[in-house]
Protein backbone atom coordinates (compact mmCIF):
# COMPACT_ATOMS: atom_id res chain seq x y z
CA UNK A 1 0.00 0.00 0.00
CA UNK A 2 1.78 3.00 -1.17
CA UNK A 3 0.51 6.44 0.32
CA UNK A 4 1.45 9.08 -2.82
CA UNK A 5 0.35 11.04 -5.21
CA UNK A 6 -0.73 9.63 -8.57
CA UNK A 7 2.01 11.88 -10.85
CA UNK A 8 2.20 9.61 -13.62
CA UNK A 9 -1.81 9.67 -14.00
CA UNK A 10 -1.71 5.07 -13.39
CA UNK A 11 -5.81 4.38 -13.72
CA UNK A 12 -7.72 4.87 -10.81
CA UNK A 13 -10.44 2.57 -10.08
CA UNK A 14 -13.06 3.54 -7.82
CA UNK A 15 -15.38 0.31 -5.44
CA UNK A 16 -17.63 -0.48 -2.85
CA UNK A 17 -16.66 -0.81 0.47
CA UNK A 18 -17.35 -4.71 1.53
CA UNK A 19 -17.34 -6.05 5.18
CA UNK A 20 -16.57 -7.06 7.75
CA UNK A 21 -15.04 -4.36 9.40
CA UNK A 22 -12.26 -6.11 11.19
CA UNK A 23 -9.42 -4.25 13.67
CA UNK A 24 -5.82 -4.39 12.98
CA UNK A 25 -3.42 -5.82 15.23
CA UNK A 26 -1.94 -1.85 16.28
CA UNK A 27 -1.73 -0.51 19.13
CA UNK A 28 -4.28 1.23 19.55
CA UNK A 29 -6.18 -1.25 17.04
CA UNK A 30 -7.02 0.75 13.33
CA UNK A 31 -10.54 -0.57 11.71
CA UNK A 32 -10.11 -2.42 7.99
CA UNK A 33 -12.34 -3.29 5.97
CA UNK A 34 -12.48 -4.65 2.19
CA UNK A 35 -13.06 -2.23 -1.23
CA UNK A 36 -13.79 -4.38 -4.15
CA UNK A 37 -13.12 -2.91 -7.49
CA UNK A 38 -14.39 -3.79 -10.70
CA UNK A 39 -11.73 -5.04 -13.26
CA UNK A 40 -11.83 -3.90 -16.93
CA UNK A 41 -9.41 -6.83 -17.78
CA UNK A 42 -10.42 -9.66 -16.15
CA UNK A 43 -13.63 -8.69 -16.27
CA UNK A 44 -13.73 -9.41 -12.36
CA UNK A 45 -13.94 -7.97 -8.72
CA UNK A 46 -10.33 -7.27 -6.88
CA UNK A 47 -10.57 -7.14 -3.42
CA UNK A 48 -8.62 -4.96 -1.14
CA UNK A 49 -8.07 -3.94 2.34
CA UNK A 50 -9.20 -0.66 3.08
CA UNK A 51 -9.58 1.86 6.36
CA UNK A 52 -13.29 3.02 6.28
CA UNK A 53 -12.62 6.22 7.64
CA UNK A 54 -11.16 7.34 4.02
CA UNK A 55 -13.58 8.65 1.51
CA UNK A 56 -13.59 8.79 -2.63
CA UNK A 57 -11.10 11.92 -2.01
CA UNK A 58 -8.45 9.63 -0.77
CA UNK A 59 -6.75 7.12 -3.15
CA UNK A 60 -4.11 4.20 -2.99
CA UNK A 61 -1.71 2.23 -5.30
CA UNK A 62 -2.47 -1.13 -5.14
CA UNK A 63 -0.64 -4.09 -7.16
CA UNK A 64 -3.23 -5.78 -9.62
CA UNK A 65 -4.88 -9.10 -8.52
CA UNK A 66 -5.08 -9.70 -12.38
CA UNK A 67 -5.68 -12.87 -13.76
CA UNK A 68 -5.81 -11.72 -17.26
CA UNK A 69 -1.89 -12.66 -18.04
CA UNK A 70 -2.12 -9.30 -20.60
CA UNK A 71 -3.80 -6.95 -18.36
CA UNK A 72 -1.45 -3.83 -18.36
CA UNK A 73 -2.13 -3.95 -14.71
CA UNK A 74 0.39 -6.78 -14.23
CA UNK A 75 3.45 -4.13 -14.67
CA UNK A 76 2.22 -0.82 -13.33
CA UNK A 77 -1.00 -1.72 -10.58
CA UNK A 78 -3.65 1.01 -10.36
CA UNK A 79 -4.62 3.37 -8.07
CA UNK A 80 -8.30 2.08 -5.74
CA UNK A 81 -10.51 4.37 -4.03
CA UNK A 82 -14.36 4.54 -3.09
CA UNK A 83 -17.15 5.16 -5.02
CA UNK A 84 -18.43 8.52 -3.61
CA UNK A 85 -21.71 10.15 -3.14
CA UNK A 86 -23.70 10.58 -5.59
CA UNK A 87 -22.23 8.33 -7.89
CA UNK A 88 -23.82 5.30 -9.42
CA UNK A 89 -23.33 2.39 -7.14
CA UNK A 90 -22.61 4.50 -3.64
CA UNK A 91 -25.86 2.95 -1.69
CA UNK A 92 -23.82 -0.68 -2.06
CA UNK A 93 -21.51 0.60 0.12
CA UNK A 94 -21.82 -2.02 3.69
CA UNK A 95 -20.24 1.32 5.56
CA UNK A 96 -20.48 4.96 4.78
CA UNK A 97 -16.84 5.64 3.47
CA UNK A 98 -14.84 8.73 5.64
CA UNK A 99 -17.20 8.76 8.40
CA UNK A 100 -15.14 7.49 11.81
CA UNK A 101 -15.86 4.20 13.17
CA UNK A 102 -16.55 4.59 16.76
CA UNK A 103 -16.83 1.38 18.40
CA UNK A 104 -14.14 -0.30 20.24
CA UNK A 105 -12.76 -4.05 18.71
CA UNK A 106 -14.11 -6.14 21.25
CA UNK A 107 -10.86 -7.82 22.43
CA UNK A 108 -9.60 -4.89 23.36
CA UNK A 109 -12.10 -3.85 25.68
CA UNK A 110 -11.74 -7.93 26.99
CA UNK A 111 -8.02 -6.63 27.06
CA UNK A 112 -8.41 -3.84 29.34
CA UNK A 113 -10.74 -5.68 31.38
CA UNK A 114 -8.04 -8.48 31.84
CA UNK A 115 -5.52 -5.87 32.78
CA UNK A 116 -7.66 -4.52 35.91
CA UNK A 117 -6.06 -4.91 39.12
Amino acid sequence: MTHATNSQCRPLLRGILRGPLSWTREDPPQPYCTVAVWCPYCRDLHYHGWHPEHDGRHAEHRTAHCTFAESPFNETGYWISTVRTGEPGYSDHLFRPGQPVNRQPADTRQRIQDTSP
